[in-house]
């Protein structure tokens, strides 16, 4: 009898955890690369479109410094940068060759943003957040 309820049981947890789906508890928002390259100095692709939730990582494939910022009190041109009222500025730092920096969009609306050391060049990006 006790087999019978502990066979029963596992099989009702099997059935939930089936209905759920394997990845429903763990699953992470999708995480969007953009390539920062030197030649020309660029974000590719320049223009992104992901929804509120999602992850955006910009890695550095050059062999120079880059960055990826939307704040305004450190753009040399701050009407080249904006966010969505209420949304969290984002700054990379300076990516050494190499390096990563990942962001997470919660605020829908359009952000643009700018590599601080070439930004004189036109090295600018730009994403779309939709709502989730």
């Amino acid at each position: 009898m006790r087999a019978k309820k502990l066979w029963a049981l596992c099989a009702l947890l099997g059935l939930a955890w089936f209905a759920a789906g394997p990845d429903s508890a763990s699953a992470a928002a999708p995480v969007v690369v953009i390539t920062v390259s030197d030649e020309p100095a660029k974000f590719v692709p320049a223009r992104v479109v992901i929804k509120a939730g999602d992850t955006v990582e910009w890695k550095n494939t050059g062999a120079i410094l880059h960055s990826a910022t939307d704040d305004p009190a450190k753009a040399g041109n701050s009407q080249a940068v904006s966010a969505p009222s209420g949304a969290a500025l984002f700054d990379s730092g300076f990516l050494n060759p190499g390096a990563v920096y990942q962001h997470t969009f919660a605020v829908p609306g359009t952000y643009r943003y700018v590599c601080l050391p070439h930004q004189a060049q036109g090295m600018a990006g730009e994403i779309l957040v939709k709502p989730r």
